[in-house]
């Protein structure tokens, strides 16, 4: 289902295990959508990163949101070396950009 703001919604049953984690989840995924304003498009990991570790919305820094998922990810177990890799780097921005 598209929400018009370009990213499409998908209804989730049990996806990868045979004990689900979660069950009937929403989630969203960003679409090349001209009206999806946030999408980055395809990026490298630094460019993700560096978008990520900039990014403030209403909820507080995009990198926190990074931070926990990871988290929540390494608690039940996912191995996603990708995101493992994200977060590091963004980690990474975080702490040069603070100052000494």
């Amino acid at each position: 289902r598209g929400s018009g703001t370009g990213n499409q919604s998908e209804e989730v049953g049990q996806l990868g295990r045979e004990r689900a984690v979660v069950r009937d989840a929403l989630t969203y995924i960003a679409t090349g959508d001209p009206v999806n304003l946030n999408w980055l498009g395809p990026a490298s990991t630094e460019e993700v990163a560096a978008q990520i570790a900039a990014a403030v919305g209403p909820s507080g820094p995009n990198s926190e949101y990074l931070f926990n998922l990871a988290e929540a990810m390494r608690g039940i177990g996912v191995q996603d070396p990708h995101l493992y890799q994200l977060e590091a780097r963004v980690r990474d921005i975080v702490r040069e950009q603070q100052p000494l």
